[in-house]
């Protein structure tokens, strides 16, 4: 998932020569027999694509289930967290919070960093199969 709130991808220095996608992980991302699960999955896409992982269908989109749902317009950026607040009454850690004010990883602490990490993945999933009931009594 992202909070970034757009589906664009420009790599910060850091990223510029990124670390090998663990050979597990690129199966997962690539079977087209796992469901991924996004939140605003077009940055995540895109920015898998420019590193050579390229990530299959199925998956789903929390993002694109709210907008669905019609709980928001289409003009509102619904991020994780503001869907998070909304609808499973959970706080959660933002980006900006992960990596300080100078928004760039190279500074950012990796022990707040894997937490955020776990807690988005987590925060992600929760939320999508929250919008899937809300799908299926609509």
């Amino acid at each position: 998932g992202s909070n970034r709130g757009d589906s664009t991808v420009s790599n910060p220095p850091i990223f510029q020569h990124p670390a090998p996608c663990p050979p597990l992980l690129r199966q997962v991302l690539e079977s087209p027999a796992v469901l991924k699960v996004t939140h605003n999955g077009g940055f995540d896409w895109n920015f898998l694509d420019s590193h050579g992982v390229h990530m299959s269908a199925p998956a789903g989109d929390s993002k694109v289930l709210a907008y669905l749902l019609g709980l928001w317009p289409v003009s509102a950026k619904l991020t994780l967290k503001e869907l998070a607040s909304r609808i499973l009454r959970r706080p959660v850690i933002t980006y900006g919070d992960a990596v300080g004010d100078e928004d760039t990883l190279e500074t950012a602490d990796p022990a707040m960093l894997t937490v955020y990490s776990a807690q988005d993945a987590d925060v992600t999933r929760a939320l999508y199969l929250r919008l899937l009931e809300m799908m299926e009594k609509a």
